[in-house]
């Protein structure tokens, strides 16, 4: 043992994994992880496009 440190980790760090970005659905990766219980789906996603609706209304911006 020579009393340096391990090598660091080789793999570039450019930008944020595609684990760590939603999807057009609101999931991370190829196993979901929405961390929401699916018995509130439905409501998650009432509740998502509710308020994609509310955005495109110029009031709502106010």
């Amino acid at each position: 043992m020579t009393g340096s440190t391990p090598d660091a980790p080789t793999a570039a760090c450019s930008g944020p994994a595609s684990s760590h970005v939603p999807d057009a659905t609101g999931r991370f990766g190829p196993f979901g992880r929405r961390f929401v219980p699916e018995t509130l789906m439905p409501a998650l996603e009432q509740l998502t496009a509710e308020y994609e609706k509310a955005r495109q209304d110029p009031a709502f911006q106010q």
